[in-house]
């Protein structure tokens, strides 16, 4: 009773939530807005409320579509690593990436924004497809994929902290094709809100991510400068947003002004 008074309540509103993508002779289940015109994609967090993230920018006057990156049947479905990139875990194996990538052709996709997890599959996804033409709106990650080994601190031992979704060893099967090699001149925006510096459930604690920084704030500004001290130039573009913290509805809400026209 209670799932079909949501379903009810979501084509009410124009949220079509029920949409199948298919992919590789199964699907994965996506949301829209209805709407037409180039796509802009939105990735969901640690919650997997793709109906949420479709809310918060489905004002917009284009086609958005949230796809669902499951952890059950029917359909695609993965463990945490969906927001990396890894296979699925049902007997398709498809990358989440490789997912997005098909979603992209077909829809003509023109941006790619996530928060927190869904930042992290963006800010990793940025790096790996070999689409172009894409702006790519990363906010409020817990990690990074460093581009060597050098990181902004020390914490203890921690033999692991260069491995794939932290830096470029043993990565997966879609990232084994490297960086793309123009990474470094695509649209990237990193969006951090000022007050995300909290240590919460959610975030990240392991040495790995701990060598990057205290909290999500800081570490999306040593980040941004690690891609400069990398690439020899500025690359990329940082924006702080002020009096916000872990907030994906305020933060996408001052994503849209960086959206594509």
């Amino acid at each position: 009773m209670i799932a079909s008074t949501l379903i009810l309540l979501a084509a009410a509103s124009g949220f079509l939530c029920e949409h199948r993508f298919p992919v590789a002779g199964s699907f994965i289940p996506y949301c829209t807005n209805n709407k037409t015109g180039p796509a802009v994609f939105v990735i969901h967090g640690t919650n997997r409320n793709a109906r949420d993230y479709l809310g918060y920018l489905a004002d917009l006057d284009t086609l958005v579509i949230a796809p669902q990156f499951q952890e059950n049947p029917p359909g695609l479905y993965w463990t945490s690593g969906w927001r990396e990139g890894n296979r699925s875990q049902d007997p398709q194996r498809v990358s989440s990436f490789e997912v997005v990538d098909r979603m992209v052709e077909m829809f003509h996709g023109a941006a790619i924004v996530g928060h927190s997890a869904g930042g992290q599959f963006v800010t990793r996804y940025a790096a790996g497809t070999r689409l172009r033409g894409l702006t790519y709106i990363v906010a409020n990650p817990g990690s990074y994929m460093y581009l060597d080994e050098t990181r902004p601190f020390v914490a203890g031992y921690c033999p692991d902290f260069n491995e794939y979704r932290y830096g470029l060893e043993d990565l997966n099967l879609y990232m084994s094709a490297g960086v793309a090699p123009d990474y470094p001149n695509r649209k990237v925006i990193y969006m951090l809100g000022s007050r995300d510096t909290k240590i919460d459930a959610n975030l990240d604690n392991g040495c790995e991510a701990r060598r990057q920084g205290r909290n999500r704030y800081y570490r999306g500004l040593y980040f941004h400068q690690h891609l400069k001290t990398h690439f020899g130039r500025p690359v990329h573009r940082l924006v702080v947003v002020p009096n916000v913290g872990h907030d994906p509805e305020r933060m996408l809400q001052a994503a849209k002004a960086y959206l594509p026209d």
